[in-house]
């Protein structure tokens, strides 16, 4: 092996980090939600969205936070709140998506030697 080889740089990806994260935190809120504790469930969906949030545009962060504010109030009747919580959980996974979170892109790409 010569020098070369050993010290050919490598990439990190920022965006790669964020995603693991999120995910850990959508393992979390499954639990939750499993427990019924929507509570946790809600604020730990919120933490989700501050992760992506610099990606969306202002019309997307508007939906989100109009949904929050409709299942905020609705969170103490599981059965009016489901619906909400599925097209929450939609829109946050579409937007996560359509936004390549998670995928290595020009901006997000570091190299380290």
């Amino acid at each position: 092996m010569d020098n070369e080889e050993r010290f050919r740089p490598s990439k990190f990806n920022m965006s790669q980090l964020i995603l693991i994260r999120i995910n850990n935190m959508q393992t979390r809120a499954a639990e939750y939600y499993m427990a019924g504790d929507l509570d946790k469930w809600f604020f730990t969906w919120k933490s989700i969205k501050f992760q992506i949030i610099g990606r969306l545009e202002p019309e997307e962060r508007i939906i989100l936070k109009q949904l929050e504010t409709r299942i905020h109030k609705k969170i103490r009747k599981p059965k009016r709140v489901i619906p909400l919580i599925e097209e929450y959980l939609e829109k946050i996974q579409d937007y996560i998506e359509e936004k390549d979170i998670g995928l290595i892109g020009k901006s997000d790409e570091t190299v380290w030697t």
